[in-house]
């Protein structure tokens, strides 16, 4: 691992969670950076889907660049820092846990544009940028927003980042800027604690 740039997606393992563009954008991405690797959590609670990731990665020729992790809830601050990008081509979201826990710790993002969290929080000003063959990036301040379904702009947005540290580093610092303190307990509990003495929550 050391040396090598990491790509994290940590989530469970649904199809809502499209693992399987993940690995596709992933592949399309380390044809641009041949040393890139991808860390992602697969379990066992759907063995049909696990198999079908396996195969999948079999087939786009990955052995060697994926790393396939089980539980790693209490390593995950380590595990964000670690990484250059957390990819979450996810279709199903109420927030984006996951991304909003990556961006508290400075790291940029690449999600889908159905990952609440991504859009609201991370994306700001934003400018297009176009990729052959599938639809325009989003790329904000503090993430890249794909497309949900569409592996060459999502292996475009993460190799943009890859090969691109200084805007990576922007768009972290830029990312972690709008989580903390923002959405930090402490900031949250006197935030709701403000509205109950202002009668909001009457």
């Amino acid at each position: 691992v050391r040396g090598r740039p990491l790509v994290v997606e940590v989530s469970r393992t649904d199809v809502t969670k499209r693992k399987d563009v993940l690995l596709e954008a992933f592949a399309a991405a380390r044809s641009r950076v041949p040393g890139a690797l991808l860390a992602l959590t697969i379990d066992g609670t759907n063995r049909e889907l696990r198999d079908r990731l396996a195969d999948r990665m079999a087939e786009l020729g990955l052995a060697g660049s994926v790393a396939v992790l089980g539980s790693v809830w209490e390593h995950l601050p380590a595990l964000y820092s670690l990484a250059e990008v957390y990819c979450t081509p996810s279709v199903m979201e109420g927030f984006g846990m996951s991304a909003a826990e990556a961006a508290a710790v400075g790291t940029p993002v690449v999600a889908s544009r159905l990952v609440p969290f991504a859009v609201e929080y991370l994306l700001g000003e934003h400018v297009s940028v176009p990729v052959p063959g599938a639809p325009d990036l989003l790329v904000g301040h503090g993430a890249i927003l794909a497309e949900p379904d569409t592996p060459a702009a999502f292996g475009a947005a993460v190799a943009m980042l890859l090969e691109e540290p200084d805007l990576a580093r922007r768009m972290g610092e830029s990312a972690r800027a709008a989580v903390i303190p923002e959405l930090t307990w402490d900031h949250l509990t006197v935030r709701f604690l403000d509205q109950v003495s202002a009668g909001v929550w009457a």
